[in-house]
């Protein structure tokens, strides 16, 4: 069902890939298998820490997700991602998985990542996932634009507007050294 639905916002020939297999629990939430979640989780931290590790988290749709996840082991001290300054998360969906026993630990107090947050209101697919995702950070800044299940907005003015969010989000959480 969740390919069915992604096949609607990126058309029918698109090849879709997953880090795990994507679910949605009783209230509609996103909800992962545990078992292949851990193994992608791990693999992402392994490929970023082999990378040199990074300052910032971009994701979108499931990769927001999967940031999010991330994000709160690096809270946590779980994991190499020692130097993560901040999150940028577009259209992630609503957070099931922060009730699944495997991560419930994790999210049992906001995180103190910043952490802007970009969604689109017309977006079915997210639904109100970015200001679910937005309370699970302390002081975290959520952004609406007027389309779909897209990263930004098609409308370039509008699409320049939230790129000038995310540089000042950037610079003034990652100042040059």
């Amino acid at each position: 069902p969740h390919g069915d639905l992604m096949h609607r916002y990126f058309g029918q020939k698109e090849i879709l890939r997953e880090y795990a297999p994507a679910m949605a629990d009783a209230e509609g939430r996103r909800i992962y298998e545990p078992e292949a979640t851990e193994e992608a989780l791990l693999d992402l931290e392994s490929r970023i820490a082999s990378a040199g590790g990074c300052d910032v988290l971009l994701g979108f749709s499931q990769g927001a997700n999967f940031s999010t996840l991330l994000a709160a082991r690096a809270a946590a001290r779980v994991g190499p991602l020692s130097s993560l300054r901040c999150l940028i998360l577009l259209a992630p969906s609503r957070p099931g998985w922060v009730s699944q026993a495997k991560w419930r630990d994790l999210f049992c107090a906001p995180l103190g990542i910043p952490c802007l947050i970009i969604g689109g209101e017309k977006d079915e697919a997210a639904g109100s996932g970015p200001e679910e995702v937005s309370k699970l950070f302390h002081g975290s800044l959520c952004i609406k634009h007027a389309e779909g299940h897209r990263p930004l907005p098609a409308d370039r003015q509008d699409a320049e507007q939230i790129v000038q969010r995310i540089r000042t989000f950037l610079r003034e959480r990652c100042p040059a050294q």
